[in-house]
């Protein structure tokens, strides 16, 4: 198996905070040849490694105070979320149960808050792309089946034991697999249909060893790979899908600005809570749904036309509320 090739980003994405391409040519030349009296050598390098290239072009670079630039370069911290791969940022709307009234207050029963950051991919558009792109999907195992062994000192006496030690062995894989082919065609389409095993796993992250700072990442799996390449890290099996966002600190403004008192413990908790629910609402979309129910016709790098139906065999998670 080889490893899967990544969508290389966008010449905007790559450039960060340089304007354009001849700006980011001179600039390095520039910050390279800092120290001294610039050599003959360093003139040399200047008429080879910028001038030459048929991309650059003086003018983008009248104007440009390279002193300003460096320090922006200095500061520049790139989003590792680009646009070229699918990744999109939205706004998660929750409802706050604001409890019983107290005395005279007056409130709503209920309040809607909207918590940003949430940063997300389609999951049928990653599935699209890994299996019409990545040649180690020949690899995969589309065909369920029971897998049996006979221990070498026991032939001829003891009969064969069955074995489970991959999604794609699994009863509930066969199963599955099984009540596809028997249910009817979508109209028109002779293609063979298969399924896609989607493992799903979350866990709280901690991004500095001081502080409260954290990330919540979902990764996406396929279990119709063999699990001794999905431990792999060469083989990018791993596909991230979402980033899921913690309650802001406005929270508790909001809920002090709807009741005239803060939310306690209980109240944040089922806020984080419903928060995890709705971001698997917004991930398990409209398109999701018809590539469950329909399929998804997909060229795989054989060349082979398959109808893709995806199912989630496998969740592993914590509770997004302890945290």
């Amino acid at each position: 198996m080889k490893p899967l090739s990544l969508t290389p980003p966008t010449l905007e994405e790559a450039l960060g905070p340089f304007p354009n391409y001849s700006t980011y040519l001179h600039a390095k030349w520039l910050w390279q040849n800092e120290s001294g009296t610039i050599s003959a050598a360093a003139n040399q390098k200047l008429l080879d490694t910028v001038y030459a290239d048929e991309k650059f072009n003086h003018k983008d670079v009248i104007g440009v105070c390279f002193t300003t630039l460096k320090r922006k370069v200095a500061e520049f911290q790139p989003s590792p979320f680009l646009n070229s791969d699918g990744w999109k940022e939205s706004k998660v709307q929750i409802e706050v149960p604001l409890g019983l009234q107290k005395g005279e207050q007056i409130f709503p029963a209920s309040a809607r808050f909207r918590v940003p950051g949430l940063q997300h991919r389609s999951i049928v558009d990653v599935v699209k792309r890994v299996l019409s792109t990545d040649r180690n999907v020949l690899h995969y195992h589309f065909h369920p089946f029971r897998l049996y062994a006979s221990p070498p000192d026991s032939l001829h006496s003891a009969p064969p034991q069955r074995v489970v030690d991959d999604i794609y062995n699994s009863d509930a894989m066969i199963k599955e697999y099984e009540a596809l082919q028997r249910s009817p065609r979508e109209p028109g389409c002779k293609f063979e249909r298969v399924i896609l095993a989607l493992q799903f796993w979350s866990d709280v992250t901690q991004l500095a060893n001081f502080g409260s700072a954290k990330l919540w990442p979902v990764y996406m799996y396929f279990g119709n790979q063999p699990k001794w390449a999905r431990s792999r890290s060469d083989m990018h099996s791993c596909h991230d899908i979402a980033h899921i966002p913690s309650l802001p600190d406005s929270f508790q403004d909001f809920v002090c600005e709807q009741r005239g008192f803060a939310a306690d413990a209980r109240l944040k908790t089922h806020c984080k809570h419903e928060l995890f629910h709705k971001v698997w609402r917004i991930l398990l979309d409209k398109k999701f749904v018809k590539a469950y129910k329909h399929g998804i016709l997909i060229e795989f790098p054989d060349g082979s036309v398959r109808r893709v139906y995806l199912r989630i065999v496998t969740y592993s998670a914590d509770y997004p509320e302890k945290y």
